[in-house]
């Protein structure tokens, strides 16, 4: 879910797999760089997003997300069976507050692939395929209470410059029931992972 620290966790996980094995054989890649552009939300890209107000209010919610672009570059990623074979996918800048195309490189010698995102459990299509069709070996569950999840990103929103009344309203009525639908589906993972407030582990890790 949202605020769960899934994403620390994840470049946690690159690290020390990295660090042990000397080499770079781990890379993570963010479901984040295939939000919508906020121009495409504005415009009703493909007749997708009637309602630009609700779209905007919600980025962050499943159909903000170019999905089906997103599951294709993962079956890519997967599918890279060389050495000198790369598989580019955007990052998300929080500079632009939007993609930045291509700014990451899965390479065929990667050997672990840690595919980080709210979404990737859900059962629908065409986020479904990443579980059921045998996209990913395995899927982590970053198990944590809805409530909590809701506090920290709620914290996270006021860093980055929101008053406490627009922090507290995001999060209730965005993230809030994005944290819902997720818990929703961690049966459909394979391992759950406890969460733990992983800003505090980062900045007590050497």
């Amino acid at each position: 879910a949202p605020g769960s620290g899934k994403s620390t966790l994840a470049r946690l996980v690159r690290d020390r797999v990295n660090a042990a094995a000397g080499d770079d054989v781990a890379v993570v890649f963010p479901m984040d760089g295939f939000h919508y552009y906020m121009k495409d939300l504005l415009s009703n890209k493909d007749g997708l997003f009637p309602d630009e107000h609700e779209a905007v209010n919600r980025r962050g919610s499943p159909f903000t997300f170019d999905a089906e672009s997103f599951v294709k570059r993962v079956a890519a990623a997967r599918n890279a069976s060389r050495e000198n074979d790369v598989t580019r996918v955007p990052a998300f800048s929080h500079a632009t507050h939007d993609p930045e195309e291509d700014a990451i490189e899965i390479k065929g010698s990667h050997k672990i692939v840690l595919v980080e995102g709210n979404y990737v459990l859900l059962p629908d299509d065409p986020w479904r395929a990443l579980r059921d069709d045998g996209v990913l070996d395995e899927s982590w569950f970053v198990d944590v209470a809805v409530d909590d999840a809701v506090r920290r990103v709620e914290a996270r929103h006021v860093a980055v410059g929101r008053t406490p009344e627009e922090a507290r309203r995001r999060a209730e009525r965005n993230d809030r029931p994005n944290g819902e639908l997720v818990a929703r589906h961690k049966a459909r993972a394979d391992v759950l992972v406890p969460s733990y407030d992983m800003e505090n582990i980062m900045e007590s890790t050497p």
